[in-house]
């Protein structure tokens, strides 16, 4: 599972948490200092269910840094 998300430019700098939503509920992703654009985190275990199994697949959360006009 594949998800966007909006980072503001002072926590892509400095570094924070933001929420994330998840098919489980909403979880908080720590945010790095020097976060770069699109890079991607991979939140293991929180995506959709495999078939016939009893885990679940991974969501990969893409940081699309948000620059103030």
């Amino acid at each position: 599972m594949y998800l966007d998300v909006d980072v503001p430019l002072h926590k892509a700098i400095l570094g924070g948490t933001i929420r994330i939503p998840t098919l489980a509920g909403d979880v908080d992703l720590a945010v790095n200092s020097g976060t770069q654009p699109d890079e991607v985190r991979v939140l293991r275990q929180r995506g959709i269910k495999k078939l016939n199994a009893r885990d679940h697949g991974d969501q990969y959360v893409t940081m699309k840094i948000k620059i103030p006009t």
